[in-house]
């Protein structure tokens, strides 16, 4: 199943983007990555399975990334929310935003891939 999916990384540590990718391409899946959300929403997002989301970046951030995702563009994708800012009732705010889970860093590279394969099969 995971050669299947395709996965963007929107990360703006170029050193978690590079170990995501080699940990996800090992497993099969297809990945691609941005470093913010601009650079994000310059690609063609709807070819996308899943986009896993840092909310803190430079230029825009996960929460302004989501909105526009969402709101502006009206896209289904589901997200995970990748963050170590973790403030009390940001996981409630990120959901009703539209997220659909969070997963503090540092996590285990399994932890996030178990995340992709479960939102996978309830979509």
């Amino acid at each position: 199943m995971s050669d299947q999916i395709k996965i963007l990384l929107v990360e703006d540590s170029e050193e978690i983007r590079d170990l995501l990718r080699f940990v996800f391409e090992a497993r099969g899946f297809e990945i691609d990555s941005a470093q913010d959300g601009v650079d994000a929403s310059s690609k063609e997002l709807e070819q996308f399975d899943v986009i896993i989301l840092d909310l803190q970046m430079p230029n825009m951030d996960g929460k302004q990334f989501l909105h526009l995702l969402r709101k502006e563009r009206g896209l289904s994708i589901p997200v995970i929310m990748f963050t170590s800012h973790e403030q009390g009732g940001l996981e409630a705010e990120l959901l009703e935003s539209g997220a659909n889970k969070l997963i503090a860093k540092p996590a285990r590279a399994d932890v996030l891939i178990k995340e992709v394969l479960s939102i996978m099969q309830s979509s």
